[in-house]
C-alpha cells in the first residue's frame, strides 16, 4: 500500500511528465548536445512518457527503454511499439534482475532527469556502466546546483541536485572517464530559484514552461557562444 506522501509524490510526478511535453525545444537542445555519442544500440533509463524517445528514434538502430512507472511503459509501447528495434520494460536500474533483463552490449546509456530520484545513485550508475560495451558512453543529465534545491524538488521526489564535482566524482568512482561536463540553461535556473525559493511554490505553471520553451532557441545560440557558470541542468558524458 502507498502512503499518503508517496501518493502525493506520484501525482506530482505525473504532472511533471505531462508538462515535460511542453518543453520540446529544451529537450531537443539537450539531445542535440549529446547526439554524436548516441551510437547504434541505446538504453534509456527512465523513459517517462517518451519526450526524449521521440527525438532519438531516428538516430539509433535499436532502443531499449526502462522505467519504474507502468503507465510510462504503456505509453511508450503505444507510441513506439511498431518499431521492430524498440523494446520497453518496467524495471528499476538498481535491481540486478532489470540489468539482466535488458542484457548488455549497448553503445550508449542515456539518463535524463532520473538520477536525482534514485537514493543510491552510485549503484544506478554502476549498473548503467555494466551494460555498456567497452568504450561505450554513459550520458547523464540531471538537475544542477545544491543551492537550487527547494520544495519543488521535494514535491517530485528529488533526493538531490548535482554540482560538477558531485557527478564527475561518482562517474570516476565507477571507472568512467568524463569527456563532457557543462551546465545548461542559466535562465531556467533563475526561474527555478524564484519560483521555488522566493515564492515558496511547489510546482511550475504550464504558461511559464511554454514561455521558456519559446525562449530556448535564443538561449541556445547564446550559450553556444559563452558557456554559463550555472544552469538548471548539468550534462555529463562519460566513457
Amino acid at each position: 500500500m502507498y502512503s499518503t506522501d508517496e501518493r502525493i509524490v506520484d501525482d506530482a510526478l505525473r504532472d511533471v511528465r505531462d508538462k515535460r511535453l511542453l518543453l520540446e525545444e529544451y529537450d531537443r537542445w539537450l539531445i542535440d548536445q549529446v547526439r554524436p555519442y548516441l551510437g547504434r544500440r541505446l538504453l534509456e533509463v527512465g523513459c517517462g512518457w517518451g519526450n526524449v524517445l521521440r527525438l532519438i528514434e531516428g538516430s539509433v538502430q535499436e532502443i531499449v527503454a526502462i522505467d519504474v512507472d507502468e503507465e510510462s511503459i504503456d505509453r511508450v509501447w503505444q507510441r513506439f511499439g511498431g518499431h521492430p528495434a524498440f523494446r520497453a520494460l518496467k524495471g528499476d536500474i538498481c535491481d540486478v534482475e532489470t540489468v539482466e533483463a535488458v542484457r548488455t552490449g549497448f553503445d550508449t546509456v542515456l539518463s535524463v532527469n532520473v538520477l536525482e530520484h534514485i537514493e543510491d545513485d552510485l549503484l544506478a550508475l554502476s549498473h548503467m556502466k555494466r551494460v555498456l560495451v567497452p568504450g561505450g558512453y554513459l550520458i547523464a543529465i540531471a538537475p544542477a546546483h545544491t543551492f537550487l534545491y527547494n520544495r519543488m524538488d521535494r514535491s517530485i521526489g528529488h533526493h538531490r541536485r548535482y554540482t560538477k564535482t558531485d557527478l564527475s566524482t561518482k562517474l570516476e568512482r565507477i571507472g568512467c572517464r568524463v569527456e563532457m561536463l557543462r551546465y545548461i540553461n542559466w535562465l531556467g535556473a533563475i526561474g527555478w530559484l524564484l519560483r521555488g525559493v522566493s515564492s515558496g511554490k511547489a510546482d511550475m505553471p504550464a504558461g511559464q514552461l511554454k514561455l521558456m520553451n519559446a525562449l530556448i532557441p535564443a538561449l541556445r545560440r547564446l550559450e553556444a557562444q559563452v558557456e554559463p557558470p550555472f544552469g538548471i541542468s548539468l550534462l555529463a558524458v562519460a566513457r
